[in-house]
């Protein structure tokens, strides 16, 4: 939390302490590791527009999101009763991610690609 500390600071210099100390809070009570923290804080960094005031909790803990992992059995019993078809097409929404050996929508491939 350090990290996320100096670079909040040195980002934001009117941040003040007491917020910071809420902030921390919340990262905490939401389960946030010090890596998701240090992400947060970097996103907001890049995308936040309020350049005429400081950004709020809400700014940071909002850019959190958890994304569902798949098993292949789990797919499959979400099909029972599909027609082969619309198995299909179920299907094609998903895809494999080899690193952890599970699916995710293909919306959310791009979190899990590093090339």
């Amino acid at each position: 939390m350090v990290k996320v500390r100096e670079l909040l600071f040195k980002v934001f210099p009117k941040f003040n302490n007491s917020t910071f100390e809420v902030l921390k809070d919340r990262f905490k009570a939401l389960g946030f590791t010090d890596e998701r923290a240090l992400d947060s804080v970097n996103n907001v960094i890049d995308t936040y527009e309020g350049w005429d005031k400081l950004p709020n909790i809400a700014n940071f803990i909002q850019f959190d999101k958890k994304v569902r992992l798949y098993e292949y059995d789990e797919l499959l019993k979400e099909t029972n009763d599909f027609s082969a078809e619309a198995r299909e097409k179920h299907f094609d929404k998903f895809v494999f991610i080899k690193s952890l050996k599970k699916f995710v929508k293909k919306d959310y491939e791009k979190y899990f690609r590093s090339e």
